[in-house]
């Protein structure tokens, strides 16, 4: 079931980020895959975290970073800020992410844990990023985890 919640965020955020009208947004990659295709999200995780209930029914929560990367220099004064730049971006996210707190009917409910801005290095390159971390809670088969509980 998360792996459909996983797919549910994916397909909610493709409206949020592309290039050229062809949606960038991807999962977890060992290596930054951007290619100059900006805006660009990253969807890192789920981290879950089970909690056993009864009867073979796991109470789960998976925690999800989605990583907002942006190509804007702003070295020149008469340049808006970055962060001025992508202030809007956090709520951009958030209220698409909470016009379906079930996730499509995969999880029971998500929630915003937290949100902000930082610098990543990538090789040589340091990226600017906004993030939203969220927090979908479902339930499981505690012997099967793809199954719903």
């Amino acid at each position: 079931m998360i792996d459909l919640a996983t797919q549910e965020i994916k397909t909610t955020l493709s409206g949020i980020s592309t290039y050229g009208g062809t949606p960038t947004v991807e999962l977890e990659r060992l290596v930054l895959n951007i290619n100059d295709r900006y805006p660009y999200i990253m969807i890192v995780g789920p981290d879950v975290e089970n909690e056993a209930m009864f009867y073979n029914v796991d109470k789960a929560k998976a925690e999800y970073n989605l990583l907002y990367f942006i190509n804007y220099g702003d070295a020149s004064q008469t340049k808006d800020e970055i962060t001025y730049v992508t202030r809007n971006v956090p709520g951009d996210i958030i209220e698409a992410l909470m016009a379906d707190v079930t996730r499509g009917g995969n999880v029971i409910n998500t929630s915003i844990k937290n949100w902000g801005n930082s610098f990543e290095l990538v090789e040589e390159n340091q990226e600017f990023l906004v993030y939203v971390i969220i927090e979908c809670e479902y339930r499981t088969d505690s012997t099967n985890p793809g199954l719903v509980g």
